[in-house]
């Protein structure tokens, strides 16, 4: 009987009375000027403590929308291996990826690199040189 009670709490009354919407892994963020396309980083907001971070599931293109976002994960995308425009820096595993953009209105990130600046986007898992000169095509994790 106890465990009867269980489930029916578990499965029954619990979600038809709580707050939960959702699972909160995928979540649907607008853009008005330029949002990021499916497979591309989008950051909305301005800063680390604020800013929401994820991957776009879908979009063909860079026009104004809403796109559903993928707000963590293991993600494949290029990294600049820099510390600053002007200075390469090899990546190692572990090191911090930052979102870089030059207008957080639009919230499309333009650069993803190690440079410190910007928003806090995940951890690096693939190291790459900085010898390359272009953005290494690595993992991140994005939580």
């Amino acid at each position: 009987l106890g465990l009867l009670f269980v489930f029916f709490l578990m499965f029954v009354y619990l979600p038809a009375h709580s707050q939960y919407i959702a699972e909160g892994r995928v979540i649907a963020l607008s853009w008005t000027v330029s949002a990021p396309r499916a497979g591309e980083v989008g950051v909305k907001g301005s800063t680390t403590a604020t800013a929401l971070v994820g991957v776009a599931l879908d979009g063909a293109t860079n026009v104004a929308g809403t796109r559903q976002m993928l707000m963590e994960g293991v993600f494949r995308v290029p990294v600049f291996p820099r510390v600053s425009p002007t200075t390469g820096s090899d990546i190692v595993v572990g090191d911090l990826v930052f979102a870089d953009f030059t207008d957080v209105n639009t919230g499309r990130v333009l650069v993803l690199s190690k440079a410190g600046a910007g928003v806090r986007v995940g951890h690096a898992l693939d190291a790459a040189p900085a010898s390359i000169g272009t953005p290494a095509l690595i993992r991140v994790l994005i939580k």
